[in-house]
């Protein structure tokens, strides 16, 4: 499982610009081996998540401000990238096995739009639904202490912000007049 894990996370590091991989690959690297090193292979899995994620991040925001594309037509194609390829990556976790629980936290809220659940098991978005219908879980986006829900189009409709210092979940108010379809509503931008 090490092993995959290095070429996973070496692979992810080809998404970063050239002159920056150059300057910082060896020092990235020695930092992920030793992360993973008191890992379990559930342990390993989650951190190769979560590091390709936040590589595949740091190189859209590296590679847009160099090449200052437009970034209302490239945004939601690489968020759906994105999401596709965590959810790829999340097949690789292996369930938890033991006597302890999995950390699972349930959020449900309201704001003008209407009703909406967030369900994360072990700091991963599971399930959510919006005035009681579900959405496919590829629509939701994890960055690390912040969530956003996308509509088909690739706009974000919902972001929500986690503050573990205070143990808060905090978002901007969707407007009432996504009532009617707040999975699709776009005046939240």
């Amino acid at each position: 499982m090490k092993s995959l894990a290095l070429q996973l996370f070496r692979a992810s590091l080809k998404l970063l610009p050239s002159g920056f991989r150059l300057q910082y690959e060896l020092e990235m690297e020695e930092v992920f081996l030793e992360r993973m090193r008191e890992r379990s292979t559930r342990g390993i899995a989650l951190l190769v998540i979560g590091e390709v994620r936040d590589l595949a991040v740091v190189a859209v925001r590296a590679r847009l401000e160099q090449s200052h594309l437009a970034l209302r037509y490239v945004i939601p194609g690489i968020a759906t990238a994105i999401a596709l390829t965590v959810i790829a990556l999340s097949r690789f976790a292996v369930p938890a096995r033991g006597a302890h629980e999995q950390a699972r936290i349930d959020f449900s809220a309201q704001d003008p739009a209407g009703q909406f659940t967030l369900s994360i098991l072990e700091g991963l978005p599971v399930s959510i639904t919006m005035n009681r219908r579900p959405l496919p879980i590829e629509r939701v986006v994890h960055l690390g202490d912040s969530i956003h829900v996308l509509a088909r189009s690739g706009k974000i409709v919902l972001a929500l912000a986690y503050y573990r210092d205070t143990g808060r979940i905090e978002w901007k108010p969707r407007p009432a007049a996504c009532h009617s379809d707040p999975a699709e509503c776009d005046a939240y931008q």
